[in-house]
């Protein structure tokens, strides 16, 4: 099978804070992060994140995605925050709680890299400066995400013109596996773009 490759698809799966709604965003996972914050992201351990990608047959991920939270503190300019994942293992499935077997799917499972962990204690280095003296945080925006870029596509996914692309997040080992994103991406040329 001949191999074509997205040379960046940069596809952003999730908007957690700022969504009312979006298609392919489960419900429940609007309700588990309806009050989710920047205090939230303190109590994380940065070994206990995991991300889990599902792909259809024929697609693979040309490198390991990021894990990004962007956040708007009034007051304060935008900050993005990228965290590079690394890949622990792929397969049909990846254990009950965090991938399924589904017909014609694979899943990569991945962790923070060595400079993800960094990334991320940044990140909470810059939180614990912005409490205020009453132990609260400016208001503002937060947004998180997992962005897949460099998708190798077959020629039979490319005549197809459709990507299925499933995303899952555990911040916290004892909280679980939550969907950011479950659905169809129309391939185009150059880039994915939401269908």
């Amino acid at each position: 099978m001949n191999k074509s490759t997205i040379a960046y698809a940069s596809v952003i799966v999730a908007a957690i804070c700022l969504l009312s709604g979006c298609a392919g965003i489960p419900i429940s996972t609007l309700w588990h992060f309806r009050s989710f914050g920047a205090d939230d992201l303190l109590q994380v351990n940065p070994a206990d994140v995991r991300a889990a990608v599902q792909l259809d047959n024929g697609a693979d991920l040309g490198e390991p995605p990021d894990l990004t939270v962007e956040l708007k503190l009034n007051g304060e300019a935008q900050r993005t925050f990228r965290a590079r994942l690394e890949k622990l293992r792929t397969g049909a499935a990846l254990g009950p709680g965090i991938g399924e077997e589904e017909p014609g799917k694979h899943w990569y499972l991945f962790a923070l890299s060595a400079d993800g962990v960094q990334s991320f204690r940044r990140l909470q280095q810059y939180l614990r400066k912005h409490i205020g003296p009453d132990g609260d945080f400016p208001d503002g925006k937060l947004a998180l995400s997992i962005n897949v870029q460099g998708l190798d596509l077959n020629s039979e996914l490319r005549a197809q013109g459709t990507l299925f692309i499933k995303t899952r997040l555990r911040l916290d080992r004892n909280d679980g596996f939550y969907t950011l994103f479950d659905g169809n991406y129309a391939i185009e040329s150059d880039s994915a773009a939401q269908k």
